[in-house]
C-alpha cells in the first residue's frame, strides 16, 4: 500500500497541516505512479493523450488512449513548444491491466486514423445492469486549412461511433450516431455517460457550422438505458454563445425540493457554471458560478456521498487539483493540489472491493503522460 499523502492546497508551498478529514472530509492521494506500458509509438510520432479507464465485470481494468499526433495541429513553426506534436490523426489503443493498474498488457490497435482523420475523445465505460461495454470516440475529416495563429486546424464534419458489445472489442457493434449530434460542426465531449434514471446522459461541447471564432455552446444528449446506445437525441442545448464548453454531469438529492437532480458543471472561460434539472432535461435553472478557476478538463464524480471535482486551473501555474463537496456544489472544501502542470483530463477506477483510482493526463511528454494516485477516505477525526 503506499505511503498516504495529503495534496497540497490553496497554492502553498508544502502539504496541507491540521487534519486531512477537516477539509476534505478525509480523503488523500496516494503517491503518483506514471502508467508503464511496453509501447513504443509508432512511426516516430510523440504524443500520446490520456482518454479514460474503466472496470469490467471481473474487476479488471481497461484503459483507452490516443497515441501518435495531437490531434488537429498542422504547419507549426519548429521552434514552437507544439513542434513535437505536428501532424493530424492519432490512432486509438486499449490496454488491460489484471492488478489494479500496477502492469498492463501491450496495447493494442483498434483504430486507425487515415492521413486526414483526427481521432479523438476516446471513452470507454461498463454498463454492469446490462452487461456491456462501450467505447465512445470521434472521428472528424480535415476538410478546410484556416488555422488559427497557434497552428490549430480545426475539422467540421464530424462523426461520433459508438462500439457495443458482451466483450471488449471482440464482434463489437459500431453505431454511428451523427444524426443525433447536437451541433452541425464541431461536437467534443471528455465525460463519461452518465447513468440516471431511465436514460443514459452525456455532455457535449461544440459549434454550429465552420467559423472557429464562434464560442462553443454547451449540450445534453440522453439514451434509453439498455438501448446499445441507438437512440440517441439531444435533450437540451444552450445556444447562446456564451463561451461554455467542457460539460460534466452528476446527480444529487435536493433537501429543499425533495427531488433527485440531474446536474451539468461546464466552464465559461476560466471559471466552473452549474445547471440542473428536476424534469429528465425539460427544464434547466439558471446558470450559478462555483466561484473558482477550473479552467480545464472539469470532471466530477460521486464517492461515498461526495463530489469530488478534478479540474485544471489556469492562472495559477495549470496545477491540477481535486476539491470536495457535500451539498451537490453549492459549497466547496478547500483545493487539493494532484499535479503541477498538464491538462487535467481525468478518469475515476471505482472497484467493487472499494478500492478507487483516479487517472489523470500531467505534463506533455514525448514519452506519454498518463499518471494515477489511489485514493483513500481516513477517518474523520474531531
Amino acid at each position: 500500500m503506499n505511503n498516504f499523502v495529503i495534496a497540497q492546497q490553496n497554492g502553498g508551498n508544502g502539504t496541507a497541516g491540521g487534519s486531512a478529514g477537516s477539509v476534505n472530509n478525509g480523503f488523500v492521494f496516494g503517491k503518483e505512479i506514471p502508467i508503464d506500458m511496453d509501447f513504443t509509438i509508432p512511426d516516430n510520432r510523440t504524443h500520446r493523450s490520456f482518454g479514460s479507464v474503466c472496470v469490467g465485470r471481473n474487476d479488471e481494468l481497461y484503459i483507452c488512449f490516443r497515441a501518435g499526433y495531437a490531434h488537429g495541429i498542422l504547419n507549426v513553426d519548429p521552434s514552437s513548444p507544439l513542434a513535437p506534436y505536428n501532424g493530424i490523426g492519432g490512432d486509438l489503443y486499449w490496454s488491460v491491466s489484471y492488478d489494479y493498474g500496477k502492469s498492463w498488457a501491450t496495447p493494442t490497435l483498434f483504430i486507425q486514423a487515415g492521413e486526414d482523420r483526427d481521432l479523438r475523445d476516446v471513452i470507454i465505460w461498463y454498463d454492469d445492469i446490462f452487461d456491456q461495454y462501450f467505447v465512445m470516440y470521434a472521428d472528424d475529416d480535415i476538410v478546410y486549412t484556416e488555422s488559427r495563429p497557434d497552428g490549430y486546424v480545426i475539422g467540421v464534419e464530424n462523426t461520433f461511433h459508438i462500439l457495443c458489445g458482451k466483450n471488449i472489442f471482440d464482434n463489437m457493434s459500431d453505431l454511428n450516431i451523427s444524426s443525433a449530434l447536437p451541433f452541425s460542426g464541431l461536437n467534443q465531449t471528455f465525460c463519461e455517460p452518465f447513468r440516471y434514471g431511465s436514460y443514459t446522459y452525456v455532455g457535449l461541447y461544440g459549434r454550429d457550422g465552420s467559423d472557429i471564432s464562434v464560442t462553443f455552446d454547451i449540450a445534453v444528449m440522453r439514451a434509453t438505458v439498455g438501448s446499445q446506445g441507438s437512440n440517441w437525441n439531444t435533450v437540451k442545448k444552450w445556444s447562446d454563445h456564451d463561451g461554455l464548453n467542457e460539460i460534466t454531469l452528476f446527480s444529487g438529492y435536493d433537501e429543499t425540493s425533495k427531488k433527485l437532480r440531474l446536474y451539468a458543471l461546464a466552464r465559461k472561460g476560466d471559471e466552473g457554471f452549474i445547471t440542473y434539472t428536476e424534469d429528465n432535461g425539460s427544464t434547466w435553472s439558471q446558470k450559478t458560478g462555483v466561484g473558482f478557476d477550473c479552467a480545464g478538463g472539469p470532471k466530477v464524480y460521486m464517492i461515498d456521498g461526495t463530489l469530488m471535482l478534478v479540474a485544471r486551473e489556469q492562472n495559477a501555474g495549470m496545477n491540477v487539483f481535486a476539491i470536495f463537496s457535500n451539498d451537490n456544489g453549492a459549497t466547496w472544501s478547500n483545493r487539493m493540489e494532484i499535479a503541477n502542470c498538464g491538462p487535467g483530463y481525468s478518469s475515476l477506477a471505482r472497484f467493487k472491493n472499494g478500492r478507487a483510482l483516479l487517472f489523470y493526463s500531467k505534463e506533455y511528454t514525448t514519452t506519454g503522460h498518463i499518471y494515477m494516485r489511489e485514493l483513500y477516505k481516513m477517518p474523520v477525526l474531531g
